[in-house]
């Protein structure tokens, strides 16, 4: 997810205002959580949403303070078998990846494995280097802030094009200082991957199993072949003003291609393939508002994640944290932070409000999209979502 311009946030702004005068408070009991009546009220506005923007299905999972969830869902998993969803479906979150891997990398971070601002040519044993600048190293703080210096160049098809030979294109480097300029780039982003596991031993997948989902007991994993076959996957679906949705990732034939992967060849991992179900995308909310050590990261990297980096480590201006993206005042009264993805007509949206604890997850497979940095049906579903658990909202 791109920063927000200027203009895109004031107009977001009004849209929010707007959307929110036209929809009633939800109703709580005394301790804040949805009534019977009030659950109902969200059901239907999530419904209506999801009509309105044409979605095939969804799932959205609110975060309460105090870490209590609740899930919504709606709609087809798989149009041609009629799976409807339900809180075990798992849905391709596309670039809400970039932040959840982040956890990963963190994790190497803590164990000292890796260095955010040391030079990422010796982990990856080739030298990364702008041509233009030759004398100013890549960091991991740079590909994480997205201020490396890379286009938004296409992707490797996994074993056609090692990461040696694709970075070593000079059409790829911008004609800025690395540090210098944000540019959101999934080519970026999935060198992380690479670097973790260059660092680890260990494919990526592997990695987040063993430090991170497993740990704290969800159902994830980079790639349709990782989720466990009596686990419905959502299809994919591209949606239009006038045409029936048309099917473009096919869950099921994604499931049977395994690729034979050694650890550090491939760059596309960490860019957009994590799949996960409602209660997984809680949990990885959960963590990201966590004021507190956690059992698979400290508070420390958390912060670290959640910080602004300006003028850091050869990052001269980002306007973001680690992967983490800021949404301040978009939604009146809250600074959310987080991230959204999208990719095959799929929109999924995960986002916090640190100063609560709340927070919302939101996973479709198939909406009408446009070419706002926040889309029109994730930002309604964030508003609903966080008007049903923030006190005052």
């Amino acid at each position: 997810m791109r920063n927000l311009s200027a203009s895109e946030r004031r107009i977001l702004q009004k849209k929010a205002a707007a959307f929110l005068k036209a929809i009633p408070p939800v109703e709580k009991d005394e301790s804040g959580y949805l009534s019977e009546k009030g659950t109902m009220q969200v059901q239907k506005c999530f419904e209506n949403i999801l009509r309105a923007h044409r979605a095939v299905g969804g799932c959205m999972t609110l975060v309460y303070p105090d870490g209590t969830e609740k899930i919504f869902c709606h709609g087809y998993a798989r149009k041609k078998t009629g799976e409807t969803v339900d809180s075990s479906t798992c849905f391709r979150v596309a670039s809400v990846t970039k932040l959840i891997s982040t956890y990963g990398v963190m994790s190497l971070v803590e164990s000292g494995a890796l260095n955010l601002d040391e030079d990422i040519s010796r982990v990856l044993g080739f030298s990364v280097r702008n041509p233009l600048f030759p004398d100013r190293a890549i960091t991991l703080r740079m590909l994480l802030t997205h201020t490396a210096g890379i286009r938004n160049a296409e992707l490797q098809i996994p074993g056609k094009e090692s990461p040696e030979a694709r970075f070593s294109d000079p059409e790829i480097w911008l004609e800025s200082a690395p540090g210098e300029k944000f540019l959101y780039t999934n080519l970026g982003a999935g060198l992380t991957g690479a670097i973790a596991e260059k660092a680890s031993g260990l494919l990526f997948e592997d990695l987040m199993q063993e430090r991170i989902f497993r740990p704290l007991g969800i159902c994830a994993g980079y790639g349709a072949a990782s989720i466990p076959a009596n686990r419905v996957i959502a299809d994919g679906y591209s949606v239009k003003a006038l045409f029936p949705p048309r099917l473009r990732y096919d869950a099921e034939y994604q499931r049977r291609q395994r690729a034979e992967e050694r650890p550090g060849e491939s760059y596309v991992t960490t860019v957009g393939r994590l799949i996960t179900d409602a209660h997984g995308l809680g949990t990885m909310a959960r963590l990201l508002a966590s004021k507190k050590d956690t059992k698979v990261l400290k508070k420390s990297s958390l912060d670290e994640m959640r910080t602004v980096q300006e003028n850091v480590g050869g990052v001269r201006s980002a306007g973001r944290g680690l992967n983490v993206a800021f949404l301040k005042e978009v939604i009146p009264g809250a600074d959310l932070i987080g991230h959204q993805g999208v990719a095959y007509g799929m929109c999924s949206e995960l986002f916090v409000d640190i100063a609560s604890g709340a927070g919302v997850g939101i996973m479709t497979n198939g909406v009408r999209l446009n070419k706002m940095a926040l889309q029109p049906a994730g930002a309604e579903l964030l508003l609903l979502g966080m008007r049903a658990v923030r006190e005052k909202f």
